[in-house]
């Protein structure tokens, strides 16, 4: 593993498959998501759906993070452009969580996209099982795909001393 990290560098993003479920992996720092990294998933997802007719309700997320969400503007953007408004099983895991400010906030996010929970890290496994996805290795992906962050993720380093 790395021991340096790119700056400035607040979102991930990698698409993968497992079984026939295309996975969305999103990793966000502590803060909002820049446009331009945003703005790049959200036409990767588009063209995901180009190349794969029908594809929406075989697609699972999982988000983890250190407390950044998109913005209201990225939220719209992803749900209502990349998605079609169709809900998309949505699984976020964040140390973040802890906080009952950031719980009601992620349990607001359920009002429009029902299909939406919120895991502490010591809930990774109840998150994957939400989402059907029995894989041990997306933990693996997700830790190198941090690599291109600027700092490494809290929410990370508590999901590996949970499990």
């Amino acid at each position: 593993m790395r021991d340096r990290y790119t700056a400035n560098v607040e979102m991930r993003f990698a698409t993968f498959v497992r079984g026939d479920l295309h996975i969305l992996l999103w990793l966000h720092g502590a803060n909002a998501p820049p446009a331009a990294e945003f703005d790049a998933a959200c036409t990767a997802i588009q063209e995901l759906k180009r190349k794969n007719p029908g594809l929406l309700g075989k697609l699972r997320m999982i988000v983890i993070t250190d407390g950044g969400s998109p913005t209201s503007k990225q939220r719209a953007q992803l749900n209502v452009g990349a998605l079609d408004s169709i809900g998309v099983k949505t699984a976020a895991i964040s140390i973040a969580l802890h906080s009952p400010i950031m719980r009601r906030i992620a349990q607001a996010v359920t009002w429009t996209q029902p299909l939406f929970k919120g895991y502490s890290p010591e809930q990774w496994r109840d998150a994957l099982s939400y989402l059907g996805i029995e894989d041990k290795d997306v933990f693996e992906e997700a830790v190198r795909l941090q690599q291109d962050l600027s700092k490494p993720l809290e929410t990370l380093a508590a999901i590996r001393a949970a499990m």
